[in-house]
């Protein structure tokens, strides 16, 4: 029978077999299933590296391991791993590379932090997204995927809009909150909360505000006069009583209001 032909025979393994497989395989690899008639190379292999949870040695004992090639193991494994890469460096296989490693070094993987994970992530997204081709396949995949949310009255994240904007509820306060210096959805979702404690009211005028039509983000205090984009100096009105307030005070918008008053009272 050929080695690397299947046995016809599906009979257990027995625990003779096993005690073969636990002391040959790992010096004798593949060649372990001439001490096992009937059983072919793919069946001890499988038998060994699945169940028994062994690795074979011989390719590795095979190569003429060097101090260079020591200090690489040592440098790199534990970061990186049995990498293809080290393999090639080196001059045998992955596993050949990850059992010296383990067995003759003592060195264990050590795998990266999560932030060490992320960033790696980004590097081979950014690379990846660097081919033309591969980019205007995303391009043309994500506006094909807005056309039909836009044409299915959806935002473009597929989520139900928000009263008469284009937007969903989350893209709608960003956008405003971009107008105020801060893009951001947790100032989004701060911008959001003030609008639902003044129930829906302008605070200027008292009149109903639409979202996407006449709502509108007011500094209390105006930038040009040392406000700051905080969420306590931040207050809904109108979008007409915003432009007339402009960048005036509180008081002085109320002093500006009766004097217009009582000058029309007069004529």
């Amino acid at each position: 029978m050929d080695l690397y032909t299947k046995s016809k025979s599906r009979s257990r393994w027995t625990e003779e077999e096993d005690e073969i497989l636990k002391q040959h395989y790992p010096n004798e690899g593949e060649h372990v299933s001439k001490r096992l008639p009937g059983r072919c190379v793919s069946c001890c292999m499988h038998r060994a590296t699945r169940y028994l949870g062994l690795q074979s040695l011989r390719k590795s004992q095979d190569h003429n391991w060097t101090e260079e090639d020591y200090d690489i193991l040592r440098h790199r494994y534990p970061r990186e791993g049995a990498s293809q890469e080290i393999a090639d460096l080196i001059g045998v296989s992955r596993i050949a590379a990850g059992a010296m490693a383990r067995t003759k070094l003592g060195l264990r993987w050590q795998p990266m932090s999560k932030k060490e994970l992320l960033e790696h992530r980004r590097i081979k997204a950014r690379r990846k997204y660097a081919n033309p081709d591969y980019r205007k396949r995303i391009q043309e995949k994500e506006k094909s995927r807005r056309m039909a949310y836009s044409n299915a009255g959806l935002c473009r994240c597929g989520r139900e809009r928000f009263y008469d904007s284009a937007q969903c509820k989350l893209h709608w306060a960003v956008s405003v909150g971009s107008t105020a210096g801060n893009s951001s959805n947790k100032f989004a979702s701060k911008i959001l909360i003030i609008l639902e404690k003044q129930d829906y009211k302008c605070m200027l005028t008292g009149k109903t505000l639409i979202p996407g039509d006449n709502a509108s983000l007011d500094h209390i205090i105006p930038k040009v006069k040392g406000g700051i984009n905080n969420v306590e100096n931040l207050q809904w009105v109108t979008l007409q009583a915003n432009r007339a307030k402009g960048v005036m005070l509180l008081q002085e918008f109320l002093i500006f209001c009766k004097r217009v008053i009582a000058h029309h009272e007069e004529n």
